[in-house]
């Protein structure tokens, strides 16, 4: 009998903070739920893998492939759908938002334990529905997406006598219609630099002692929007202070007008250039898509950031009740939090071994694996994974323009907080995905390059917002570059390359 061939992974995305928690309740809603929303779905198995609080997303790699073209199909097929289940993932992640935001409202030290497990057990129903749709956007978002292809050819075939405009009207075509969270925060940080500058005030400090209340206000609406979506919450008074004494150096009232118009400008922006380049009703349908497809993408991401964010307080105390510190409580199980009267001492060790090495594999046609300490590191070691091929001779890197402009520097691998101390003013940042937690570093980048993402990705979405050049879905930059490498970035065409 011919040997049975051994199943190849894909590592989706790693070296993040996820906890097991939320990423066994992600999996679960890709292996079981996004088949009732997707039934042409392959996958059928899905893990994580953590090694020292570190998390690391698979799947099989045929399953993986397989879904992702039966989605390009339907992409092309069917753009309605696409869009349909974008904008329900985001009303379900505003309803889960809305639920934890009630909750929260109230006195949990004063609940019984049964209200806080009953509040847990509900939120991962709710979540598990919204990921079941939300599943389609890094299905979508991180392969070759074929809404993106299409742009792209429309594009180029519009910019053929005119290249070098290729990355500007890109950003024109696709910035999101409608103000994020983040440049909602971004607006209300300029107006008060701008109450600071009519005050003469002149530094952080300063604007810390005179306008307390103000950043109280700030750090209360958006304080989530820095939480790692596992413990971490770093954006305070001193913060904010920080980000309001940036600002006084630069024409406050014109980047007040350029945010405050935003929405009216963009269209209106859109409007004209779709004009210009003559559109055609299908090509606008194209464009008009993946605009709205970017923005319910963050809408709907925000929303259910804000609700982890609120859920971290109920774990916190339920955890604290049972002598777990506030990271050990998100490394219980979805199922564990009810064990916690009974089982507390065991589940405390349990959490202790997950945090160096700890193994979830779902199935719908095998048993769950979970395995912690050595025999999930042994486990994980043992699958077979496909490798990204890495051209070490190659002098020339290409990815999607996000932001369009030139910056040559010293590259600076930044993946995690911990990287930031690298970051020099005029580096190249140079990361598999950025975050929140990077948004200092990314101040000081003359480029951005990342592995992962379309124009629709955190990057993408920054860059914009600082004016940053920007280059995204290179796959391979932060294995193919070093810390130290000059490289010049030509985010105009998409394109890194290595100077000696």
């Amino acid at each position: 009998m011919p040997k049975a061939k051994k199943t190849k992974w894909i590592i989706f995305w790693s070296d993040r903070p996820y906890p097991p928690h939320l990423m066994t309740l992600v999996a679960r809603a890709t292996v079981f739920g996004f088949k009732k929303v997707f039934p042409q779905s392959r996958i059928a198995t899905g893990g994580n893998y953590w090694h020292n609080a570190e998390n690391f997303y698979l799947y099989p790699e045929k399953e993986l492939n397989e879904t992702s073209k039966k989605i390009a199909q339907k992409a092309l097929q069917s753009p309605q759908f696409i869009f349909n289940a974008f904008k329900a993932s985001f009303n379900y992640a505003s309803e889960l938002r809305k639920f934890a935001e009630n909750y929260l409202g109230t006195d949990i030290t004063q609940k019984s334990l049964k209200d806080l497990i009953s509040f847990i057990e509900k939120f991962n129903q709710k979540f598990i529905k919204m990921y079941s749709y939300a599943t389609l956007a890094p299905l979508l978002g991180y392969r070759d997406n074929p809404l993106y292809q299409k742009m792209d050819e429309i594009l180029k075939g519009k910019t053929k006598s005119n290249p070098e405009k290729f990355a500007e009207y890109l950003v024109v075509l696709t910035n999101p219609p409608k103000v994020l969270k983040t440049q909602e925060q971004e607006l209300k940080i300029l107006r008060l630099a701008s109450k600071a500058k009519k005050r003469k005030s002149k530094s952080s400090k300063e604007i810390l002692s005179e306008f307390g209340k103000e950043l109280d206000e700030i750090r209360k609406e958006f304080d989530w929007l820095s939480f790692d979506i596992c413990n971490s919450i770093g954006w305070n008074r001193k913060y904010y202070a920080k980000l309001v004494a940036e600002k006084l150096g630069f024409n406050i009232n014109q980047k007040i007008r350029e945010l405050a118009n935003y929405e009216k400008k963009t269209e209106s922006n859109y409007q004209k250039l779709i004009k210009k380049l003559h559109f055609t009703t299908q090509e606008q349908k194209a464009f008009q898509l993946v605009r709205n497809l970017g923005y319910y993408k963050w809408a709907r991401q925000y929303e259910f950031q804000k609700a982890l964010y609120h859920l971290k307080f109920i774990q916190d105390e339920l955890g604290g009740r049972f002598g777990l510190t506030q990271l050990e409580s998100k490394y219980l199980l979805p199922e564990e939090y009810k064990q916690l009267a009974i089982r507390s001492e065991k589940l405390k060790i349990k959490a202790q071994k997950r945090l160096k090495n700890f193994l979830v594999i779902f199935s719908r046609n095998k048993k769950a694996i979970i395995l912690e300490g050595q025999k999930a590191k042994n486990h994980f070691h043992h699958l077979k994974f496909v490798k990204d091929k890495v051209g070490a001779k190659s002098k020339e890197l290409k990815g999607m323009p996000a932001f369009s402009g030139k910056g040559t520097g010293m590259v600076r691998i930044i993946n995690q907080k911990k990287d930031l101390s690298k970051m020099k003013k005029g580096d190249i940042l140079v990361s598999v995905a950025t975050s929140p937690d990077l948004l200092t570093a990314m101040k000081k980048a003359s480029a951005i390059v990342t592995d992962e993402g379309g124009i629709t990705c955190h990057a993408a979405i920054i860059s914009r917002e600082l004016k940053i050049p920007c280059v995204v879905g290179v796959k391979i930059a932060t294995k193919a570059l070093r810390d130290g490498d000059r490289v010049e970035v030509d985010a105009n065409k998409g394109i890194i390359r290595k100077i000696k």
